[in-house]
């Protein structure tokens, strides 16, 4: 997998009826880098009405190296509100909600020089999409507020035909070291059926090397994904993540397709046992006396 920042070379302004297609004349558009908000923001005297309208993102690039062998995505961190991307004046995806993030797929109208990209921004009010409120909340509330942009980092990612799209990995049972063990889910996504016999091999990884390992098959007979489940036993020796000492170890997933590795993907985790009782917070079995602040979002 190979991952390309792509937060330059967008020019912005408002929509109009043809603003995503490939030929219209964006030349009057301001030059704008991501992350980006529609409006100048000052912490006081935020005007609603200056960012409730509908916008348009738009770029021109080539296929980054690798794009004719494998599978293409465009990753959104995040986008206020209503996000319509459309690729070379097809509709590629269409997305609601502001605050989490969204990937398009767009190998099947990607060409090797020349593309164009634009995304329809819809920050009008909504009251299906936070952080909208109806009334008597006033608008102009700061709380949970976010004025329209694509106000987070994109990012173009070349990947195999089939890949891994998801390694979750959960340790359980911490407190005991005979019982402790990491259940890895690994979701492959792939556009056709494999063509070999093909598994999923997990490692935990510390400071010294690997430290346990699991292999799990893998059918896939078309498009589609599935998700597998692997679990890495033998851990009593690990640390325990604690305030002085946050231990984390790594969880490495590999898919091999007829015995050749197509894919890696890595996550850090740590041995922690958090909860909550009657009496207070407990890390690990001792009672901890917790002191924070609130950060919106």
């Amino acid at each position: 997998m190979t991952s390309h920042p792509f937060g330059t070379g967008w020019r912005f302004g408002p929509a109009s009826a043809d603003s995503d297609r490939p030929e219209f004349d964006d030349s009057g558009f301001a030059e704008v880098t991501l992350p980006h908000t529609v409006v100048p923001l000052s912490w006081r005297d935020w005007d609603p009405t200056e960012w409730e309208r509908i916008w348009t993102y738009r770029k021109r690039f080539d296929a980054p190296s690798g794009a004719e062998h494998g599978r293409v995505f465009l990753d959104f961190a995040a986008a206020m509100t209503r996000a319509t991307v459309t690729l070379n004046g097809a509709e590629m995806a269409d997305h609601l909600g502001g605050y989490l993030p969204f990937s398009v797929e767009v190998g099947s109208q990607l060409r090797a020089r020349g593309n164009v990209l634009a995304v329809r921004l819809d920050s009008t009010f909504n009251l299906n999409v936070p952080p909208d409120r109806p009334a008597p909340e006033p608008a102009t509330s700061v709380d949970y507020w976010q004025p329209g942009g694509i106000y987070r980092d994109v990012r173009l990612r070349v990947v195999p035909q089939a890949f891994l799209a998801d390694v979750f990995a959960k340790p359980v049972s911490v407190l005991d070291p005979a019982a402790r063990q990491v259940v890895v889910q690994a979701t492959v996504d792939a556009a056709a059926g494999l063509t070999g016999p093909a598994h999923v091999a997990v490692r935990l990884l510390g400071d010294g090397g690997e430290i346990a390992a699991a292999r799990v098959p893998v059918a896939i007979a078309g498009p589609g994904r599935v998700t597998v489940t692997a679990t890495l036993s033998g851990l009593e020796g690990v640390r325990l993540w604690d305030i002085d000492d946050p231990a984390l170890y790594t969880v490495a997933a590999a898919l091999r397709v007829d015995g050749k590795r197509v894919d890696e993907h890595r996550v850090r985790t740590g041995f922690r046992e958090a909860r909550f009782a009657l009496d207070g917070f407990y890390l690990n079995g001792r009672r901890v006396k917790l002191f924070g602040a609130d950060r919106h979002q």
